[in-house]
């Protein structure tokens, strides 16, 4: 049923869908949770069609998980996906090397940019982002080294309050019990706090299944089972959230949350991707 979080090739079209709108994905408040930072070491000033160079990036999150960094190249005009390379990364903070070719029938303008997701995400589950500027000329000038990637781990205990979808399905099947696993952490001295996962449906933000528990100080990893409705099937994608917020508040006042988009809902008899259950 579970499987961890793996790249899948869908990357570059999601990248396409979302790149031309605003980088601002969300206008919801903050959380109490450290936002990562990413940003680009070392570009060439020029690239050249078939002819491989590197692009260095430097990131760091406020604590270890399975991440990617995307760097992709579109066209300025029509934001149609050009190029890109993906790097897989495991540790809180460290710095990569993206390798990337642009193929011969690239075409001008560009825009590059770059993004950190949590692994087999992309850009609607972006964490941070930053672009550069390489044109189009007959050779790569000034390239860049490439560097030997390096991970870290955070050294001191986390401080602030946290949750995240550690591991989740494939598919949630309408009419049973799917777990999903949870992870937090909660601060002391805090009033009654709930760590909830929820199902909803991307287009509107409809409820179809949640699931709470009451959190407990410290770190913790947490099973919660979703009891998906049996006629559970939509003509769209779902997205999964974890939210940690006061009882009885809100959920502007959530303190923590977490979102992941590769996922879907299937009919018990035949496993049907949600997206096609109404054709």
């Amino acid at each position: 049923m579970f499987r961890k979080m793996t790249l899948f090739m869908a990357v570059a079209a999601a990248s396409l869908a979302f790149a031309g709108a605003d980088a601002s994905v969300s206008t919801e408040p903050e959380t109490r949770t450290p936002k990562p930072m990413l940003k680009v070491l070392c570009m060439p000033k020029s690239v050249a069609l078939n002819t491989p160079f590197y692009v260095n990036l430097e990131y760091a999150a406020p604590f270890s998980r399975p991440m990617a960094i995307h760097v992709d190249l579109l066209n300025a005009d029509t934001n149609e996906w050009q190029a890109g390379d993906v790097v897989k990364v495991t540790g809180a903070a460290g710095k990569v090397t993206s390798r990337i070719v642009v193929p011969q029938d690239a075409k001008t303008p560009f825009k590059w940019f770059a993004y950190i997701a949590p692994q087999d995400e992309n850009w609607p589950n972006m964490l941070a982002t930053t672009t550069f500027t390489a044109d189009l000329g007959a050779k790569v000038m000034a390239p860049c080294a490439p560097l030997r990637n390096t991970a870290r781990s955070p050294s001191k205990p986390v401080d602030f309050d946290y949750v995240l979808v550690k591991d989740y399905p494939s598919a949630f099947h309408a009419g049973a019990k799917t777990p999903v696993e949870v992870q937090y952490n909660l601060m002391p001295d805090q009033p009654s706090m709930y760590v909830s996962a929820t199902l909803l449906r991307s287009s509107d933000n409809t409820v179809v299944v949640s699931a709470q528990e009451k959190a407990k100080e410290g770190e913790h990893d947490l099973t919660m089972f979703m009891d998906v409705p049996a006629d559970a099937l939509m003509s769209e994608p779902v997205y999964l959230m974890a939210v940690l917020k006061p009882a009885g508040k809100a959920f502007s006042e959530r303190v923590a949350e977490d979102r992941v988009w590769a996922t879907s809902v299937w009919q018990q008899r035949r496993m049907l991707r949600a997206s096609e259950a109404d054709k």
